[in-house]
């Protein structure tokens, strides 16, 4: 669970997605991008949406919490993987040409 109101890479949420675990985060842009369609996502500052939301996981069957937790893991997996996050930063902050021995 991630309910903040500022987040840049929400990492948190990433190493959740690792363990099969589902999530729950504050709908801002940064963590909607990494867990829109997946997990939960809650209005800011706004306590009783957040426990809504817990509340939808609670009572939900262990099997579904399961499927649920495998769908971020495969999402991480496929999305959200650090050679690709390590190959994006590198074409942000090499010159052209550069990764390709020029």
């Amino acid at each position: 669970m991630l309910p903040s109101l500022s987040e840049g890479l929400p990492l948190s949420l990433l190493e959740a997605m690792s363990g099969a675990v589902p999530t729950i985060g504050s709908n801002i842009p940064s963590i909607r991008a990494v867990i829109e369609g997946l997990g939960l996502l809650a209005t800011p500052q706004e306590p009783k949406a957040l426990a809504q939301v817990m509340e939808e996981y609670l009572a939900m069957d262990k099997a579904s919490l399961q499927q649920r937790g495998e769908a971020h893991l495969q999402v991480l997996l496929t999305k959200h993987n650090i050679t690709d996050y390590r190959t994006q930063y590198r074409m942000l902050i090499e010159p052209a040409g550069a990764a390709e021995g020029e």
